[in-house]
């Protein structure tokens, strides 16, 4: 595969662009990567560049969420590139979430830090040991942790290319703009083999919390301590326990039925256990008490949150997704944007465990009342307060779909939503965007479980069961129990579903279990909200005819890359 220049050039721009008063060349001389990484705080700026892999799901697909590309919402706006996943319009010339390029960009300069920075720590001695001794030390334990970190992104990189393309080129070394490379496809095992690597590399040196002082040889110690460092910046990086728990889902991906023939491989299986069961017995994470806190702006300190992208300040996903009845000022309404579907909303059971059923009629005539509490937590209703505002969903009301922009669903979005902005003073607050949180890991390991020793037998400690009922225990949910495997997995994809509703988790499991012809086709629901009196009728209705085929699961690669290398397409495409 010959690299595109384009993918290597910016390594040395973002590194020279941003700060030349501080460079010490001559400028009739060509800058160079060993010039740039010769230089510690050149280094410590490319390490922290590759950060910018870290995804976010806030606005990530044509101004919307993942969830409008599923069964589980749709989006406001009928322009917005997510619709192309609902009608079937994308392919290999235009993918919306096309991350080919964007991907191997962060593994460009991954390798490129670990090629060019060998000489970095006798640099840091030479200049700083004897003349600024603390800044030595601090220099010294950053390069040791930036290497774990870097590590641990490029292996994020990995994944996220294969639980979107399958089998991937694996780049094991920086390429410059000259070279000729030859690359192929790997096999999953390939893949997963250079993902454990580097995850089981940064998880050997990486601190389980960086809220602690080490002393001058990399020891805890105390805050009294007259020699330390403080390493409670670093805190948002990743951690022992992101390491593992990121290992234990790409396992569970690369065990899924869409890389297995429509199986699971257990042996995979029983390592995503295993990497779920080390983090459990740091004994460091909890579930959060009240779910709906962990929606709360600025969250950062919850010791459910495991590794989590953490945002700059902003509202524009509250301009995105507040009613569209709320006034952001200057004649500017909100967009309305994600709107939860019927769909999902009937996955909630009621609070005693039973299903919700339309055919009941206690069930349908107040179809928000007695559900599980994650059901609240995730949908604005019609008739709800939020933001000083009552909502109206019904066809004529000020949030209902006869108003542009307003809800097709009958709902609005609450869940990740700030509900205290005031839009028409411009205020803001920081979002958190969870990757692994220890709900999501929890279900992880008992997926892995079940397909190894089935629910209710103990695995590395745990049992899938106990797991599964934690999460929702947290809520007050009854607990479940299993017979079988089959039976479970039933119950744990419900529980994936509703737990994990709008973090992106619908869109990925779908495909991973290969069975999004199924799922991705059927009607999207809405509720039709009628107003009666001085109450309201509820029914479900059509909002949406969906298609999707049974090897969309698997992403094209682009078709641009096709030509290029020669590789084979995914089936199907």
């Amino acid at each position: 595969m010959k690299i595109n220049k384009y993918l290597i050039l910016p390594l040395i721009a973002a590194c020279s662009v941003s700060s030349c008063n501080y460079m010490d060349y001559n400028d009739e001389t060509d800058l160079t990567e060993n010039f740039v990484l010769s230089r510690i705080d050149y280094s410590r700026r490319l390490a922290t560049e590759i950060y910018g892999c870290i995804p976010s799901g806030y606005n990530a697909l044509g101004g919307g969420m993942f969830a409008s590309a599923t069964d589980d919402a749709e989006h406001s706006n009928d322009l917005s590139n997510v619709q192309k996943y609902n009608n079937s319009t994308w392919n290999q010339y235009s993918n919306p979430d096309d991350k080919w390029s964007h991907y191997y960009s962060f593994i460009q300069k991954a390798n490129l830090y670990f090629e060019k920075t060998e000489n970095l720590e006798q640099l840091n001695y030479d200049e700083y040991r004897w003349n600024a001794p603390t800044t030595y030390f601090d220099n010294k334990w950053n390069i040791y942790f930036y290497d774990a970190e870097v590590s641990f992104l490029r292996a994020l990189c990995y994944f996220e290319l294969m639980k979107r393309y399958g089998e991937i080129p694996i780049m094991e070394k920086y390429n410059n703009v000259d070279d000729e490379v030859t690359a192929q496809r790997e096999p999953i095992s390939k893949v997963m083999e250079t993902i454990s690597k580097d995850l089981r590399y940064a998880a050997s040196i990486l601190l389980e919390d960086w809220k602690v002082y080490i002393d001058y040889e990399g020891n805890i110690t105390t805050a009294s301590a007259s020699e330390k460092i403080d390493l409670s910046k670093r805190t948002g990086r990743p951690t022992k326990g992101a390491a593992y728990a990121l290992l234990s889902k790409a396992f569970l991906y690369a065990a899924s039925p869409l890389f297995n023939n429509g199986q699971y491989n257990t042996e995979y299986c029983d390592s995503a256990a295993y990497y779920a069961a080390k983090v459990f017995d740091m004994d460091i994470y909890e579930l959060e008490p009240n779910y709906s806190d962990l929606y709360k702006t600025g969250q950062f300190y919850s010791k459910e949150l495991i590794f989590e992208r953490r945002n700059a300040n902003s509202n524009a996903f509250e301009i995105s997704n507040y009613p569209i009845s709320i006034d952001r000022g200057a004649g500017n309404s909100s967009n309305g944007g994600t709107c939860p579907s019927q769909n999902l909303a009937d996955e909630y059971e009621m609070l005693n465990g039973d299903k919700f059923d339309w055919n009941n009629p206690v069930h349908s005539s107040n179809p928000f009342a007695n559900r599980d509490p994650r059901f609240k937590a995730t949908f604005i209703c019609n008739g709800d307060i939020f933001n000083g505002h009552k909502v109206e969903t019904w066809d004529d009301g000020v949030d209902g779909k006869n108003v542009e922009k307003g809800t097709k669903t009958g709902y609005c979005l609450r869940k990740y939503v700030d509900p205290n902005l005031d839009l028409k003073e411009d205020k803001t607050s920081q979002h958190l965007w969870y990757l692994i949180r220890l709900a999501d890991l929890k279900l992880m390991f008992a997926e892995a479980a079940n397909m190894v020793v089935g629910p209710n037998t103990s695995l590395y400690g745990y049992k899938a069961i106990d797991q599964l009922n934690d999460v929702r225990d947290r809520v007050g949910m009854p607990p479940k129990s299993a017979g079988s495997s089959e039976e479970f997995s039933e119950i744990l994809r419900h529980e994936r579903r509703v737990e994990l509703a709008f973090e992106d988790s619908r869109y990925w499991d779908v495909r991973r279990w290969n069975i999004g012809g199924d799922v991705f086709s059927k009607d999207l629901m809405g509720l039709e909200v009628i107003p009666q009196g001085d109450g309201f009728i509820y029914k479900p209705r059509l909002v949406e005819k969906r298609t999707h085929e049974k090897y969309m699961d698997l992403y094209p690669i682009p078709e641009s890359e096709v030509i290029m290398t020669g590789f084979n397409q995914n089936p199907g495409w």
